[in-house]
């Protein structure tokens, strides 16, 4: 095999069948994949004999509209904020006025769930268990 020492050696005919080459792998390829339109949720999937367009809906769940249980104007802005907390907060949790300080939003105790994920952990400060129940569902046994 020689060796080539600058681009001038290449002949032009070897450069249009590598271009031919990649051009119908790239075409068949595309015929494949199944595109995804993120607005709409539907999938359409070319590689079939027909196309097939599916649609999900998916149906919100109302928050009920409730008053903070106490009067004090500091834990109001941890009230608004109770679904980020925990997003079952109507399925009877209830927190006293220090653990609305303390608690990890769901979403960051999640991640940090993910990123500990082992066989056993121990959660010294389990406070108001945002961090626990994120570890109890990554982690084999969880001590609190």
């Amino acid at each position: 095999m020689p060796i080539l020492d600058t681009l001038s050696d290449i002949s032009s005919d070897d450069s249009d069948e590598l271009d031919s080459g990649v051009k119908s792998s790239a075409e068949s390829s595309v015929s494949e994949h199944i595109l995804e339109d993120n607005s709409t949720n539907a999938v359409v999937s070319e590689s079939c004999s027909e196309n097939v367009a599916k649609r999900v809906k998916r149906k919100r769940k109302r928050k009920r509209k409730t008053d903070p249980p106490f009067k004090d104007p500091q834990l109001l802005k941890y009230w608004n904020r109770r679904y980020d907390l925990f997003e079952r907060f109507d399925s009877g949790i209830k927190l006293d006025c220090e653990s609305w300080f303390s608690v990890t939003p769901e979403c960051i105790a999640r991640r940090q769930a993910k990123t500990c994920a082992c066989d056993l952990i121990v959660d010294a400060y389990a406070g108001a268990g945002g961090n626990s129940t994120q570890f109890a569902n990554t982690c084999g046994l969880v001590h609190l």
